[in-house]
């Protein structure tokens, strides 16, 4: 079965052109990632890269394989972002500025719902900010 590190380790060593250099990138050692870079080979049913003394080259197979395998790496990453958005919205904060009026009237209701959710983790409250009072309005 292939796994999204097997596709980001092939996209790696076909950026760098060389195992030894896409090894350092990932911070893994040369023999762990030709390891998963031949079960990728195995899975797939053929080599995809071509190991030359200091280089590699992609096969005929690697090339039809190296746009899926960027595809799929970048749909993970917005697969994460996207989950990520969603639980930064859920426990987001948001604060408001108002006039001294509004605070009187509106706020304290808002205040009385406030807490904690324990379902999304989010908080709500009020709090007030005292303005100087030599400030007038223009």
């Amino acid at each position: 079965m292939t796994t999204l590190r097997q596709l980001e380790y092939l996209v790696a060593v076909v950026d760098e052109g060389s195992f030894t250099r896409a090894a350092e990138l990932l911070h893994v050692t040369q023999p762990a990632l030709s390891h998963q870079i031949r079960a990728l080979e195995q899975s797939t049913g053929g080599f995809l890269l071509e190991r030359l003394p200091r280089s590699v080259r992609l096969t005929p197979m690697g090339r039809a394989m190296l746009p899926h395998a960027r595809a799929a790496l970048a749909d993970a990453g917005r697969a994460r972002t996207a989950a990520r958005q969603v639980a930064h919205l859920e426990q987001g904060e948001l604060r408001l500025a108002t006039l001294y009026s509004v605070s009187l009237g509106v706020l304290p209701q808002l205040s009385k719902r406030g807490g904690r959710n324990t379902a999304t983790g989010s908080r709500s409250g009020c709090s007030s900010i005292a303005t100087p009072t030599s400030w007038r309005p223009p």
